[in-house]
């Protein structure tokens, strides 16, 4: 994905587990600055991504992470602390691992729930830490949001 245009790409790729990125997707998405937007398209009709934003964090401030331009024949990164955001999506996931574990194990939600919201959730915190643009579209109806609607969802 080197030699292509910063934002000049969207990846798309599918989910058969119906779940939100993974580390590794994450990981491709920060990692080339030619990719505008990764998209993820699960069986269940359920749809993820995530897009870059310019210059802007989640909050409307000016974000180290944001994009930047790049020389010509510079290296095609791209412009956000790669290692930093994995760090804070692993530690994310421990988290709330442990929490949805608890709510589980309260008969408050089921694990297709908690498998459903769990990384969306992770992702929805990271993209307003580090100033990129993350959603789900879609997806059954029979799903708790009860998670997200602690985060304004």
């Amino acid at each position: 994905m080197n030699g292509y245009p910063a934002d000049s790409l969207i990846i798309i790729h599918n989910h058969h587990a119906n779940v939100s990125f993974s580390g590794p997707d994450l990981r491709q998405f920060l990692s080339f600055r030619s990719l505008y937007a990764s998209v993820i398209a699960c069986a269940d009709g359920t749809a993820y991504y995530a897009a870059r934003k310019r210059h802007r964090s989640a909050g409307g401030h000016s974000s180290p992470y944001a994009d930047k331009e790049s020389p010509p024949g510079a290296p095609q990164d791209a412009n956000y602390d790669v290692e930093r955001i994995l760090s804070d999506y692993h530690w994310n996931h421990v988290c709330l691992t442990a929490r949805y574990g608890r709510e589980i194990a309260a008969g408050a939600i089921s694990e297709k729930e908690a498998l459903y919201n769990h990384g969306h959730e992770n992702m929805v915190r990271l993209a307003r830490m580090h100033g990129f643009r993350y959603g789900r579209i879609g997806g059954p109806p029979n799903h708790s949001l009860m998670d997200l609607r602690r985060l304004g969802e």
